[in-house]
């Protein structure tokens, strides 16, 4: 109940504040929860897109000269895809490289120059020690063909190797050259597509190699695609702080102001004066507890001139210049400070949670011990009712009951030091 009774007066008091409090909460998540979902974050990020694609293949064979001395190959016949060949038995080369074109969106004509590039070279291709000493190139020939996307062309070739690799061999001699003799077939591709700015062009090589008495022939096939480089603004996802806490504190906000309005509107926040009292009470017992002292008094110790103070702090100040102690009276819920030729009592005021706060304990006589309104205690039948006088003020039976007392000798209240224990000690259980 204190602790309920407190938030309220906190809630009742600061209610202006903590709506503009939640007010400014709510705005905020909302400017987050709007800035992260209609103005995220954008950057500039660079794309590969494929135009198209280019996908060569190749296929060859070569025909056994007649009158070859072989009982192997029979002369006339064909032999295909092989990866060797023998230069004496099927000196000459042909074949086809077949094109695709893929991954297009429109249709564009594809040419191809075929060529035969003898050279003789040094060193490895690519690096620095990669030198040329002669090159022969010879066209082979050429065509060109519109395609749609998925369509293919093809372009032939003839090569007597057996014969270009003697026409190199005396070339070298001739000039007195270094190096190693090279032949490949080149295809070059020229791609022009329908309504683009400008047209691609690719390669596809097919090296033809000597070793001796054979010629190998290294056919992989080859797919070339053809792309470029596009800028695109993306947005990055919000943060988490951001797509979370802004919605987030949007409703804490707007949750806030709903609670204290609907609070305030149907009275819950309202803090009676017996709440009030009770609160203070309270308060004043945990800010004095060092100062109070539980025990039950013997009715001698109030035989003396009576002092009704209206709190507890005041009480508890009371005992604090004077030197003594605050006594609390739990069976009767009642405190009292025991000083000189006065007795300063405080009632407690009654807790509103309970359901019938105006009850008074009996003692064992049946009757009660009642402080009237000049602070006087009078004892009252347990079953009389409470009234009023004329002016409002509660008669001398009609008070809440502070404390029942014993007889007991007044010099145990001498000596504060024995306060507590002598009272305790000698009570007759009359309580």
């Amino acid at each position: 109940m204190t602790v309920g009774v407190r938030m309220r007066v906190i809630l009742d008091e600061y209610a202006v504040a903590f709506v503009v409090a939640a007010l400014a909460l709510a705005v905020v998540g909302g400017v987050v929860t709007y800035d992260a979902h209609a103005s995220p974050n954008e950057r500039q990020v660079e794309r590969t897109v494929e135009d198209f694609s280019i996908d060569g293949s190749y296929a060859h064979h070569a025909t056994v000269r007649e009158g070859a001395n072989t009982t192997t190959f029979e002369p006339g016949a064909t032999v295909q895809n092989r990866s060797v060949y023998f230069s004496r038995v099927m000196p000459e080369l042909d074949g086809r490289l077949s094109l695709r074109y893929a991954n297009a969106a429109s249709p564009a004509t594809v040419r191809v120059d075929s060529r035969l590039v003898v050279e003789s070279v040094a060193g490895e291709r690519g690096t620095e020690e990669w030198t040329v000493y002669w090159r022969d190139v010879r066209p082979l020939g050429s065509n060109a063909t519109t395609l749609a996307p998925g369509d293919r062309t093809t372009a032939s070739f003839s090569v007597n190797v057996s014969e270009t690799l003697a026409e190199a061999r005396n070339e070298s001699d001739r000039l007195g050259a270094p190096g190693t003799i090279q032949t490949r077939v080149v295809f070059d591709v020229t791609v022009d597509r329908r309504g683009a700015s400008e047209n691609e062009t690719l390669s596809f090589v097919l090296p033809v190699t000597t070793d001796g008495s054979v010629y190998r022939v290294e056919a992989d096939p080859r797919s070339v695609p053809i792309n470029h480089t596009t800028t695109a603004t993306v947005a990055d996802p919000p943060s988490l702080t951001r797509s979370v806490g802004g919605p987030l504190a949007l409703v804490v906000g707007l949750l806030g102001v709903l609670i204290v309005a609907v609070l305030r509107q149907s009275g819950r926040l309202e803090v009676d004066d017996a709440e009030l009292e009770r609160l203070a009470y309270r308060e004043d017992r945990a800010d004095y507890a060092d100062w109070i002292t539980t025990a039950t008094l013997p009715a001698s110790a109030l035989d003396r001139e009576r002092v009704v103070v209206d709190s507890l702090a005041g009480l508890a100040d009371v005992a604090i210049d004077a030197g003594e102690r605050v006594v609390h009276d739990e069976t009767r819920d009642a405190y009292a400070v025991v000083h000189g030729d006065y007795a300063y009592t405080f009632r407690p005021p009654a807790d509103p949670r309970e359901d019938s706060p105006g009850e008074h304990d009996a003692d064992a006589d049946g009757e009660f011990e009642a402080l009237d309104v000049d602070g006087e205690f009078e004892p009252v039948a347990a079953d009389s009712e409470v009234g009023a006088n004329e002016d409002g003020r509660p008669d001398a039976g009609d008070g809440d009951p502070v404390l029942s007392f014993d007889d007991a000798p007044a010099a145990a209240f001498e000596d504060p030091a024995t306060f507590g224990e002598d009272a305790t000690s000698e009570t007759s259980g009359d309580d």
